[in-house]
């Protein structure tokens, strides 16, 4: 059995003390590390959002809070994230973003699904071509697609506005491909889990902070910080479920 924890939106700021939402992201952040720390994971995969301004000072408050982690880091960009900043603060074997990853019988594609300057995402036209490609690569093992944007509606009017563009798309290919198990994402800073054709759609809770969901605008709610947990069995079966913090 492979443990996969699954971490996103942390928005994280340059200044380590400052408030987002009145809330702090890095105290937030470092309080679920500890308890994902306990859980053990093999592999830690962050979908996006990692900072909320893209500055090299947060992605070094990043680094620096997870350098005694014993398991490997993947990451993928965020809406939040500058691309060229996020390649070159992550881009060690340690921690980055690989576009495909092999682990414990399992495959794990990483898709940047991110626009320059929108909040929106799109999986253009390279990026579904590098999905095919990884999908054809070799002999069928069982996947999990990760990507920032919600490829389906979430029933929060303004997060809908925001979300994946063109879930059709990607929809397409893994339809044709039925050792695709699940996609993962973040950007709705809540838990999600629902299904389409058969296929796992798993949304992760934020570090930093959550969403009230089934809303029409932004509202934050009073739920505190979590992570997504995978259990991945060879035979292609998994649990999953979050875990979130609890009040002091």
């Amino acid at each position: 059995m492979f443990r996969l924890a699954h971490l996103s939106d942390i928005h994280l700021l340059a200044d380590p003390e400052a408030l987002l939402y009145g809330q702090y992201p890095l105290h937030n952040f470092m309080q679920v590390l500890e308890r994902v720390v306990t859980w053990e994971p093999d592999l830690l995969l962050v979908s996006g959002d990692i900072s909320q301004e893209s500055s090299m000072a947060s992605y070094g408050h990043f680094a620096r809070v997870t350098c005694s982690l014993p398991c490997p880091i993947r990451l993928i960009p965020g809406n939040h994230d500058r691309l060229d900043l996020f390649q070159e603060a992550f881009d060690g074997e340690r921690i980055g973003w690989q576009r495909r990853v092999e682990m414990g019988g399992w495959r794990l594609i990483c898709l940047d699904s991110t626009q320059p300057d929108e909040s929106g995402g799109v999986l253009g036209v390279a990026e579904l071509a590098a999905l095919e490609d990884s999908l054809a690569a070799s002999s069928p093992i069982p996947t999990l697609i990760a990507l920032h944007h919600p490829p389906a509606l979430i029933q929060s009017t303004w997060m809908d506005r925001i979300g994946l563009q063109n879930p059709h798309d990607l929809f397409q290919i893994t339809k044709r491909h039925p050792e695709v198990k699940a996609v993962v994402f973040g950007h709705i800073h809540q838990a999600f889990d629902e299904a389409h054709d058969g296929l796992r759609l798993l949304g992760a809770p934020a570090t930093s902070v959550q969403f009230v969901p089934r809303v029409e605008e932004m509202a934050v709610s009073k739920e505190l910080p979590g992570f997504r947990w995978f259990h991945l069995h060879d035979d292609g079966r998994f649990e999953t479920g979050c875990y979130q913090l609890e009040p002091a």
